[in-house]
């Protein structure tokens, strides 16, 4: 069962593994954002599924469209 050490949110930017974590706001052109990151083989072998939740700021004028995905 998941515990409150396995999610990362405003006031929690890491998991307990460190296998997510928010790397905090940062400028980008006109847009400020705000980037998850998952590292998969740290998450513990009972996880089976990774889920994001977003909040999109409206007065940014961005939209889910504009979300992106980098693989490294």
């Amino acid at each position: 069962m998941a515990g409150d050490e396995d999610f990362a949110f405003c006031n929690q930017p890491s998991t307990a593994n460190g296998g997510a974590r928010l790397l905090g706001k940062q400028q980008e052109g006109l847009h400020t954002v705000e980037r998850p990151v998952i590292h998969l083989s740290a998450m513990p072998e009972r996880m089976q599924c990774v889920a994001v939740a977003i909040d999109m700021d409206v007065d940014t004028g961005l939209s889910c469209g504009s979300l992106t995905a980098h693989r490294s």
